[in-house]
């Protein structure tokens, strides 16, 4: 047959396609092997070409189809098109794979024949002006980028220059997509740099400001990521307004928070590892408010947690430690945490005590918001990361006669017997300043029940209260890293008075 006689051919079953049942009846009736042989027999005729793409993409609507599709050779015949220099096929061929580009087979066989770099040329050559053809190609790169066994293809095409344009194009679409593409790729942290370097932060910062709701939350995931990263936590915290963005975000999503879920999260997380670094901690410190009334109304654990890490970041830092012991709602907040049933939340309340528990108000500030109660509690968690910061917060917030007695009377002692005999070299160290202060308040024949013959315990140096980053978002691995917390208020000498007689258990004796 003719090239005319086909096209005409090709145009009557493209016709059939447009309805369900048509292309029902022509996948069940194997008309899509026939469509690849017209088109491979007239691979020049761009009518024919033109026509059988559209075939192809139409039935491609309907996933229940994508099996036989991918069977009968279409998906590699679309792919010999990519290279098309007719505005028309390569539209048609463009779209038909991006109905298709879902499936991680149709993915697989792009890459298998080399089609990412003809992708990113479509994407950044002359037909980039084309609106039609530019769509259905931006969209076969970005869903390729996000994808693991195609990401290398696209970085290595020189696709990130072309995402990061993408999300500076004119449309909260393309706002959209492009975000998405690199919020993926910045989970590997090994494409944190190449995508600053790539120009993606003035676009991004544009972006956390946009009036779609969708274009905010994946360019917020990217500074979720992205933050991560040592080297470039300053320079995005720096950036002028960037970190006030990100509260006013949070103020104006706080009526609908449950709607506004992941938004929310990425920027909490990223306003958490941003605090890990001292020259941005006192900027987020200015949105402590906000942060409080986030943890304080929240009633999400992802959200609860993450706040948590926001506050725990900041309470590195001595000043800002004063100014939350000094905020009664948020002690009481974080003294809720801390007797929380998610294991996950007790250790972010737990670590804030460790650092609240260095300032010189912190004893009084605790005791009456009840923290002692709950940290005693969580000495007998299973976690030993809980036991050993529970111990040192305790430490810090016993030094007083009234504290110890206390923490004797809820049964630190009996627990604490067992940490300090622990083979961890770390448990022992961290239950060695409490054990040695509550211990100051017992009879020596009391003592003898703890201590062995000819025993002491000695004073030592607090260990480590992790200042990490927040969990990453996306497929983003968690972070480990972790920097030292300040040196710990030493523990005075009491005041005399009676001492104590407890049993073997750690009792008090009536």
């Amino acid at each position: 047959p003719t090239a005319a006689s086909c096209a005409n051919l090709m145009r009557g079953l493209k016709k059939l396609a447009l309805s369900a049942e048509g292309r029902r009846a022509l996948t069940q009736g194997g008309a899509l092997v026939l469509v690849v042989e017209v088109a491979r027999a007239h691979s020049t005729s761009n009518s024919v070409v033109e026509q059988s793409t559209r075939i192809i993409g139409n039935v491609a609507i309907d996933p229940e189809h994508e099996d036989a599709i991918i069977q009968s050779g279409c998906v590699q015949l679309l792919c010999a098109h990519l290279t098309a220099t007719d505005p028309s096929v390569l539209s048609a061929d463009a779209g038909a794979l991006a109905n298709l580009i879902s499936n991680p087979t149709v993915r697989s066989i792009i890459v298998a024949h080399g089609c990412v770099g003809p992708i990113c040329n479509v994407v950044s050559g002359p037909m980039k002006d084309r609106p039609e053809v530019y769509k259905h190609a931006s969209w076969l790169l970005t869903s390729l980028a996000v994808e693991h066994e195609s990401r290398a293809h696209v970085l290595a095409n020189g696709g990130l220059q072309l995402l990061v344009a993408h999300c500076a194009r004119d449309t909260p679409q393309f706002h959209e997509e492009g975000a998405w593409a690199l919020a993926n790729l910045s989970a590997d942290v090994r494409n944190a740099i190449p995508i600053v370097e790539a120009g993606a932060l003035p676009v991004l910062f544009a972006l956390v400001n946009s009036d779609s709701a969708s274009v905010q939350l994946q360019a917020t995931w990217v500074f979720a990521n992205l933050s991560v990263v040592d080297e470039l936590k300053a320079q995005i915290g720096a950036h002028d307004g960037f970190v006030e963005a990100l509260y006013a975000g949070l103020e104006r999503t706080a009526h609908a928070p449950d709607a506004h879920r992941a938004l929310r999260l990425q920027t909490i997380r990223t306003l958490a590892n941003l605090a890990v670094d001292v020259s941005n901690r006192h900027r987020v410190a200015s949105g402590l408010q906000t942060a409080k009334d986030t943890l304080v109304r929240s009633n999400r654990d992802d959200i609860a947690q993450a706040t948590l890490r926001l506050i725990v970041n900041l309470s590195y830092d001595p000043q800002i430690a004063s100014t939350m012991l000094a905020d009664g709602v948020l002690v009481e907040a974080l003294v809720k945490a801390c007797s929380s049933d998610l294991e996950a939340i007790q250790q972010e309340s737990v670590l804030c005590f460790v650092n609240l528990s260095l300032d010189e108000h912190a004893e009084s500030t605790l005791i009456a918001a009840g923290a002692i109660a709950p940290l005693v509690t969580i000495l007998q968690s299973s976690s030993q990361v809980l036991q050993e910061q529970a111990a040192w917060a305790l430490s810090n917030i016993t030094t007083s006669r009234e504290s110890k007695m206390l923490a004797i009377e809820l049964g630190a002692l009996h627990t604490l017997k067992s940490l300090h005999r622990s083979s961890s070299g770390q448990m022992r160290q961290a239950s060695t300043k409490i054990m040695n202060s509550l211990l100051s308040m017992v009879t020596p024949q009391s003592r003898k029940v703890f201590l062995p013959a000819n025993a002491t315990i000695r004073d030592s140096h607090r260990g480590r209260s992790p200042l990490v980053d927040s969990a990453r978002a996306s497929s983003a691995r968690r972070p480990g890293g972790s920097a030292l917390a300040r040196s710990p208020v030493p523990i005075p000498q009491d005041d005399a008075g009676a001492m104590l007689d407890v049993d073997a258990d750690g009792h008090l004796q009536q």
